[in-house]
């Protein structure tokens, strides 16, 4: 889809993805196109066909890049700062057209599933837990009597 576009000057993304947090797609968008790649960035600034962007390396250990355009950027937390849109701006949102590119004029096939579901089934209920009362002595007596002929743990 990027490229049905034409050359694009920056490709943004996320850091990485909630699933499996590979941390793949600013990598595989920067093979791909050929462009250097920046993540874990925190703060943007764009000018003249140079992108300067400041990346977290560890915890409050940060780092300084500057890449030419065009280039892949792959967000970090700290970098967005949301904004509320005003009235005007919601009721234009609300006009503009959402372009959808099905997946056929992509010009790949679609995925082949490698998960085969064989059923489902509900999780069995737990039950209730037990609440003890009493002094300490008595509930640490009543626990340690539970976790050995109940949960036969101990």
């Amino acid at each position: 889809a990027v490229s049905r576009d034409g050359s694009p000057d920056l490709i943004l993304t996320g850091r990485q993805s909630v699933d499996t947090e590979g941390m793949q797609i600013p990598y595989r968008l920067g093979v791909l196109f050929d462009m250097p790649v920046a993540v874990n960035v925190v703060a943007f600034s764009m000018a003249d066909g140079r992108v300067t962007v400041e990346r977290e390396i560890e915890a409050d250990v940060r780092e300084v890049i500057e890449m030419t355009t065009p280039c892949v950027v792959g967000a970090a937390k700290g970098l967005n700062r949301p904004r509320c849109p005003t009235l005007p701006d919601m009721m234009k949102a609300k006009k503009k057209e959402i372009r959808v590119i099905p997946q056929a004029d992509l010009g790949f096939p679609p995925p082949i599933p490698t998960v085969e579901l064989f059923g489902l089934q509900a999780v069995p209920d737990r039950g209730r837990g037990t609440i003890l009362e009493g002094d300490p002595e008595k509930m640490v007596r009543e626990l340690l009597r539970l976790l050995r002929e109940e949960a036969r743990v101990l």
